[in-house]
């Protein structure tokens, strides 16, 4: 998949499933939290969530560093047999 595609997909889910996470938050917190303090932690948890995501996608892109870079670096030939 290429970058454009997952940036495309990663973007598409997160609209998909954001409206229903945080609403899903709130309900569950309702009964124990004022509203204001509920959406402090809806916040804390939509970052950490964010943080969380930025650090798998580095460990991904370090994973599969030496893998791709001999890909994208082809062998550069002179033509003259060596």
């Amino acid at each position: 998949m290429g970058t454009m595609a997952g940036f495309n997909t990663a973007g598409s889910l997160g609209f998909l499933v954001g409206p229903l996470v945080a609403g899903a938050v709130l309900q569950f917190l309702d009964p124990v939290l004022g509203e204001e303090a509920r959406f402090r932690v809806l916040f804390a948890v939509t970052g950490a969530v964010e943080v969380i995501c930025v650090m798998v996608v580095a460990w991904l892109m370090h994973r599969g560093e030496g893998h791709r870079g001999a890909e994208a670096n082809p062998t550069v030939t002179t033509g003259d047999g060596d």
